[in-house]
């Protein structure tokens, strides 16, 4: 009897930047993850409604939607109330970082992303701490 295969993590890359969506999204891939990728803020929340991802990487400025708003709508839909988002701006003030966290975020990286941080989010992951149910 052959046991159900295990379902691979999902991340949402949201980001208008596509060289830096491509390098998450390597990344992420080579980490395990389900990679899917959008460039505003509306496809977002429309993707993430779709696939429920574990993990998003939310770019603070997007078109057609802020990723302030985007985070708040996440934490407000049943599929992603539990997803970890990661808000990455190349914005650095505490005030941005404040407005994240009050939106919902459960990180905030600034640009360009280092790698070993998100790293660790990662492993926030794959512990359980927060996913998509």
């Amino acid at each position: 009897m052959n046991a159900a295969p295990t379902r691979r993590p999902v991340a949402l890359v949201v980001d208008d930047a596509p060289e830096l969506s491509l390098l998450l999204g390597f990344f992420l891939t080579q980490s395990g993850f389900d990679v899917r990728s959008v460039a505003d803020g509306e496809s977002a929340l429309v993707e993430a409604e779709r696939s429920h991802p574990d993990l998003v990487c939310l770019d603070l400025m997007l078109p057609r939607m802020c990723g302030l708003e985007v985070c708040e709508r996440l934490r407000a839909q049943h599929a992603t109330a539990r997803s970890l988002v990661v808000i990455t701006s190349a914005r650095r003030s505490l005030a941005d970082r404040a407005d994240a966290m009050r939106a919902g975020a459960d990180a905030f990286l600034s640009k360009p992303v280092e790698l070993l941080e998100l790293s660790a989010i990662i492993e926030r992951v794959r512990a359980g701490e927060r996913h998509a149910s």
